[in-house]
């Protein structure tokens, strides 16, 4: 079990006694004050659960959302997951339970940086053509990402994308091609981060300003 999860037991208590401020710098961190007995989180399991286990879990204080379920990926990521409200009351029964291989909290937030992140890297040398023979933005590369969670009507998303779901056969010709998946947006920040367009942030002035491009956005998916 992730000791985060204890940290914002703790935090929660703390902060609904503390002045706004306080409060407002914690929940700027991810932590919901809202829900003070219990933490959102990834309930990592070895096999997926049978309605029987769900209903069970739900009386020991673990909703698991059995619609929000992950498989895990053959010789890559060995356990699937489902996203759960855990209550605090109910982490002794998490740890004794067998079937469940890990516990992490999902209360975390998170900021974009793509558009300072290329100049730490020097990614927009390489763009502009500053110190290189030639100016390259991907354009003409097909890149794969190998993830889950994607959202394929992203407008920073070339099109056409080219798509595979390597969780239900054995190579290119079994493999299905439906991977639409809203239970974790993983799959969407990598490819961002490889070869975002920057269209939706065009204009920003946040984090340094700048639109929050991928390193390679001329690249194909």
């Amino acid at each position: 079990m992730e000791a985060r999860i204890l940290l914002h037991q703790k935090e929660k208590k703390r902060a609904l006694k503390a002045p706004k401020s306080y409060q407002k710098r914690i929940e700027s961190a991810g932590i919901r004050l809202n829900s003070p007995n219990s933490e959102a989180c990834a309930l990592y399991v070895d096999a997926p659960l049978s309605p029987e286990e769900i209903q069970e879990f739900g009386n020991r204080g673990v909703t698991v959302f059995e619609d929000q379920w992950v498989p895990p990926v053959p010789g890559k990521h060995p356990y699937g997951f489902y996203l759960a409200e855990v209550e605090y009351s109910s982490l002794n029964f998490i740890r004794s339970n067998p079937s469940i291989q890990r516990l992490e909290s999902t209360e975390i937030a998170s900021e974009p940086e793509n558009n300072s992140g290329a100049a730490l890297i020097q990614v927009d040398d390489v763009r502009d053509g500053s110190g290189v023979a030639t100016a390259r933005n991907g354009a003409g590369v097909n890149i794969a990402i190998a993830d889950s969670g994607i959202d394929l009507t992203h407008a920073d998303f070339p099109v056409p994308i080219e798509k595979y779901d390597m969780t239900d056969g054995a190579n290119t010709s079994t493999w299905g091609s439906d991977v639409s998946n809203t239970v974790t947006d993983h799959g969407t920040h990598v490819s961002g981060t490889v070869l975002g367009r920057g269209t939706l942030s065009v204009g920003n002035v946040g984090n340094g300003g700048g639109p929050y491009m991928g390193s390679a956005p001329g690249a194909n998916l």
